[in-house]
C-alpha cells in the first residue's frame, strides 16, 4: 500500500474573548471531506486555487470554510497514525499560519499523525486539532495496521559506568579456582 491522498475542507471559527490580553482566538472546529452542504454562506471566493466560504461574520464571531486541502498519508507515519486512530477520539491536526495583511489564519497542512503534529509544534508552528470525521476512522485504522510494526523489544543492559558488576563477576570466577 502506497501513500494515500485525500482532500477536504477545514472550518475555522474566531470567537471573541473577554480578556484584556486578546480580542479573541481562532479554532479549527470541523473537517469535511466535501464542501459542507446545507450551510448558508455570506460570501464565497477563490483564493490561491482554494475556495473560501464565509459562513458568518459579525462583531463577536467569524467562521469560514477553506479547501480543498490535501491530506497526505505516508507509510513512514504509520506509528503516529496508529497512536491517533487507536485513541478514544481520533483527531485531525491542522498547521495554521497568519501571513501579513491577512485578517485570518490560513490552513497550510493537514495530518492525522500525532508524531508529525508534535514535530510541527516542536518547530514553533501553530497547530490546532479537531475531531476526525468517523467515516475516515476505518480506512485510516486499516492503513495503520497494514504499515505499523512495533519496535522489537531489546535486552536491557544495566547501566554500570564504573564496571562494578564486571569486577564482581571476575572476582567470583577467580575465587572458584
Amino acid at each position: 500500500m502506497e501513500a494515500i491522498e485525500l482532500s477536504g475542507y477545514v472550518v475555522l471559527e474566531w470567537v471573541s474573548s473577554q480578556t484584556p490580553w486578546s480580542d479573541g482566538s481562532w479554532q479549527v472546529t470541523a473537517f469535511h471531506v466535501a464542501m459542507p452542504e446545507g450551510l448558508s454562506w455570506t460570501s464565497r471566493s477563490e483564493v490561491g486555487g482554494r475556495t473560501v466560504a464565509v459562513l458568518y461574520d459579525d462583531a463577536r464571531r467569524k467562521c469560514f470554510a477553506m479547501g480543498p486541502l490535501p491530506l497526505r498519508i505516508f507509510p513512514a507515519e504509520a506509528e503516529g497514525i496508529y497512536l491517533n486512530v487507536t485513541a478514544p477520539q481520533p483527531m485531525l491536526f491542522v498547521l495554521l499560519r497568519c501571513d501579513e495583511g491577512e485578517s485570518w489564519p490560513t490552513p497550510r497542512h493537514l495530518t492525522v499523525s500525532q508524531n508529525e503534529a508534535a514535530r510541527w509544534m516542536d518547530g514553533g508552528e501553530w497547530v490546532e486539532s479537531c475531531p476526525l470525521p468517523s467515516p475516515l476512522w476505518d480506512p485510516l485504522r486499516g492503513f495503520a495496521l497494514a504499515h505499523y510494526r512495533p519496535e522489537r523489544k531489546r535486552r536491557v543492559r544495566r547501566n554500570d559506568p564504573l564496571g562494578i558488576l564486571k569486577r564482581s563477576t571476575d572476582e567470583e570466577k577467580d575465587g572458584d579456582e
